[in-house]
């Protein structure tokens, strides 16, 4: 996130928006960032989670977010640094969210969030191609007869598969256009989508590849914006 966002000359205080187990929250602990983390955390099913998840919900570092409302349980002007991970595309009240990320960044304080696009190939977790815009049943059954499963539907049969899809789709996504999603975050941040910073800052062979290619023709990072993921940069 540093080598994107600018850097704050104090040890930098982070959440993760989304955090799931809070794998992230601790590894940034471990290196000794203030972190913390929230989700739709199920406190009833708590006996299911390790000690090391347990203790960081017990002492307030992994937190639940309020239900129906998207109230992040922080104070206002709390965090340098907010950022998320295949978050967005789950989010069906964008003002509602954006105006709660503002409320608990501080001022300057920067917001960084990696999703997939609308036009994504294959939507990523129901793993059936162009299912980001085309979900009617008739064509999630379709993939299903033709053997598609994500990991948790190993063993079920097609109907079963495509029910599951269309539900989840349905109940669990929210997949906005570029446009759409500038409108709501400009209401609230200096907002600008920034694929190619990103893509520049990997690692990874594939990522070093693509920039490269992105050198020479610089309209490829609208293209991974539209077909491939979004990178949102936000800004107090």
């Amino acid at each position: 996130m540093a080598a994107i966002l600018s850097p704050v000359r104090h040890t930098p205080t982070i959440l993760d928006l989304g955090c799931g187990a809070g794998s992230l929250v601790g590894a940034f602990r471990h290196d000794g960032y203030d972190a913390y983390g929230c989700d739709y955390i199920d406190h009833k099913g708590s006996s299911d989670f390790t000690h090391d998840v347990q203790h960081r919900l017990d002492v307030g570092v992994l937190r639940a977010i309020e239900v129906p409302h998207y109230r992040l349980p922080f104070e206002d002007a709390t965090f340098d640094y907010i950022f998320s991970m295949q978050v967005l595309e789950h989010v069906n009240d964008y003002d509602a969210t954006l105006r709660e990320i503002r409320r608990i960044l501080k001022p300057g304080g920067l917001s960084l969030h990696i999703f997939p696009s609308k036009c994504v190939l294959i939507e990523p977790h129901v793993c059936v191609p162009l299912a980001t815009v085309l979900r009617n049943k008739t064509w999630l059954l379709l993939w299903a007869y033709m053997g598609i499963r994500n990991a948790y539907q190993r063993g079920k049969n097609a109907k079963e598969v495509a029910a599951l899809n269309y539900d989840y789709l349905v109940a669990h996504t929210n997949y906005l256009s570029r446009e759409q999603i500038l409108h709501f975050a400009r209401k609230y941040f200096e907002a600008s989508f920034r694929e190619d910073i990103f893509v520049k800052t990997g690692t990874s062979l594939k990522a070093q590849f693509v920039a490269s290619i992105g050198t020479l023709f610089p309209p490829l990072h609208r293209l991974l914006s539209e077909f491939y993921f979004r990178v949102l940069a936000l800004k107090k």
